[in-house]
């Protein structure tokens, strides 16, 4: 018998925005976990320093909704992790899922 769970959020769901170092050189994998209400990436690991993020952010001209630019920048950025690893990952945290009843086996 194959077991298979899968759990479904949507982006209210989301508690909280985790950023991990990603500096080989020093080994760093520290976390800063942000809400997800605030609109900028850390711009510095807090850690060992290295610089995320260059500010200010140049302005990019996108068409769409942010539903569609959303869908299209996770394809790139899934796509880029395969070629280049960058300077911090995103992680997504949001509570366990409260489950009623039993599960059917």
């Amino acid at each position: 018998m194959t077991v298979e769970r899968k759990i479904v959020v949507g982006f209210e769901d989301v508690k909280s925005l985790i950023f991990e170092c990603r500096n080989a050189e020093k080994e760093c994998k520290s976390r800063v976990s942000v809400s997800p209400d605030n609109k900028h990436i850390p711009a510095f690991c807090p850690s060992c320093g290295i610089e995320w993020v260059k500010y200010p952010l140049s302005r990019l001209e996108v068409g769409g909704t942010s539903f569609t630019i959303l869908a299209e920048m996770i394809t790139k950025v899934r796509e880029k992790q395969s070629e280049e690893l960058p300077k911090f990952l995103i992680l997504l945290e949001f509570d366990e899922p409260e489950f009623s009843g039993r599960a059917a086996l």
